[in-house]
């Protein structure tokens, strides 16, 4: 591996560009050419990492663009998994990681590079992207909000007036077009797999970046379009359950003790009641769970274990209630269950109170008294369908509630699981020392 050249004497670093690819061959076809094509004033290589694509992609490429170099996973590995089977491959100075729905402008890798070239603190860069109209922005670096944790883009969905034409350091860079120097990956490692499919992958990255000692900037000249979301061809639950799962795990993984509990869980608890939709919460509610579920995977200290527990089956079961305070609220069958009999009236000028009166004693006459018990009966259902929604729902919240004390105990479980594997393993040790020990005094 190349040390990383004197930025005063020497030529711009070599750079290998990863792009990865799912069922992308339309993407590809788009947005390579250009890709091949970039100004860049040293050498640059790509590289194509195939996440299991069923359709032509990798024909199309190895016929079109046979210097570019193939990964063939075999399988959708999502992002961390998919790109980490790449930078496994490269030796570049330079990696950029890149998504295959990218748009880039011919001086688009220059200028990503060329703070890591003028200054050996920067680690870690990101481009300026826009939406497909190419003047609203995307990404211009990124922030986190704590205590929550929540990913934002800087200037979101804002149209472009200067604000962002300076090159700062951020919190964190997309991983859609994000270049790292060779020296952060020798630091730090790879991308953490445990975020996958997708989403915090690139905040985890950038945070053990600058723990490491390396800056992580936003490029402003380094310019191109992304076309957001054409290549994942994820549902919006799924989306929404991935992002909120990686976050949590993100939170577990960098936050104290102090910081989880005393900051972190009051303001999820907020945010959680104020979540505006009942499948949302749903969604949340899964999450906590399936964290709960697999909190042996994460490291924490096995003191703090119960009361991480015990916090994550409370915002289950205040999901629970949140989910079913929405549901009551949807059903308007709750408030309009009694059907009432309306007073005529008339809006014709000067004569409408005779109109309407006329029209109240036909009504006495010909069908109030047909009509009242059809009324009656109506209001008789309405309170049954009201009474056995409310009941079944309660149903709902009791068996979310049982899974929320099952899971629980089977996370507990899990642990003890894990402890007395660590102990069978150290008993294994010692009794292996103790053999060869014996086995030498013979």
């Amino acid at each position: 591996m190349n040390e990383w050249n004197d930025i005063h004497t020497g030529d711009w670093p070599a750079v290998e560009i990863l792009v990865l690819n799912w069922n992308g061959r339309g993407l590809l076809q788009r947005y390579l050419p250009p890709l091949t094509q970039l100004d860049y004033p040293g050498a640059y290589h790509i590289m194509l990492v195939d996440n299991g694509s069923t359709d032509d992609s990798l024909a199309f490429v190895q016929a079109q663009y046979p210097q570019i170099r193939i990964i063939a996973n075999g399988e959708n590995l999502g992002f961390s998994r998919g790109m980490n089977q790449g930078l496994r491959q490269t030796t570049a100075d330079v990696v950029v990681l890149l998504n295959t729905d990218v748009e880039v402008r011919p001086d688009w890798l220059t200028e990503l590079v060329r703070p890591l070239y003028d200054d050996p603190a920067i680690g870690v860069t990101g481009s300026r992207l826009y939406f497909p109209d190419g003047r609203t922005l995307q990404h211009a670096g990124a922030m986190l909000e704590y205590p929550l944790a929540i990913a934002r883009h800087r200037f979101y969905r804002q149209p472009d007036t200067g604000q962002v034409a300076a090159l700062c350091d951020v919190d964190y860079v997309t991983g859609a077009a994000m270049a790292i120097r060779r020296p952060v990956l020798t630091a730090i490692g790879l991308l953490d797999e445990a975020f996958s499919p997708f989403y915090y992958e690139e905040v985890d990255f950038c945070r053990r970046a600058v723990a490491a000692g390396f800056r992580v900037v936003y490029a402003p000249a380094s310019v191109a379009i992304h076309h957001e979301s054409l290549s994942t061809g994820q549902r919006r639950d799924q989306q929404f359950y991935d992002l909120n799962r990686n976050r949590l795990l993100y939170v577990l993984k960098h936050y104290s003790p102090t910081q989880f509990l005393n900051d972190f869980v009051p303001a999820e608890a907020a945010h959680l009641a104020a979540m505006p939709f009942a499948h949302q919460v749903q969604l949340l509610r899964r999450v906590y769970l399936q964290v709960l579920l697999t909190l042996s995977d994460v490291p924490l200290p096995t003191s703090e274990w119960p009361a991480y527990q015990q916090v994550l089956a409370d915002l289950a079961q205040q999901a629970s209630q949140t989910r079913k305070r929405h549901i009551m609220d949807d059903y308007w069958l709750l408030e309009k269950s009694e059907v009432q009999e309306r007073p005529f009236t008339s809006h014709s000028p000067l004569i409408g109170p005779l109109i309407a009166w006329v029209r109240t004693q036909w009504n006495n006459v010909a069908t109030k008294w047909y009509v009242r018990p059809l009324l009656q009966q109506q209001n008789v259902y309405n309170q049954l369908v009201a009474q056995t929604l409310q009941d079944h729902d309660g149903r709902l919240i009791a068996q979310d509630h049982d899974q929320t004390d099952l899971t629980r105990c089977l996370a507990e479980l899990t642990l003890q699981m894990k402890q007395m594997n660590h102990l069978l393993a150290s008993v294994d040790q010692r009794l292996a020392a103790l053999e060869e020990t014996v086995i030498s005094k013979q």
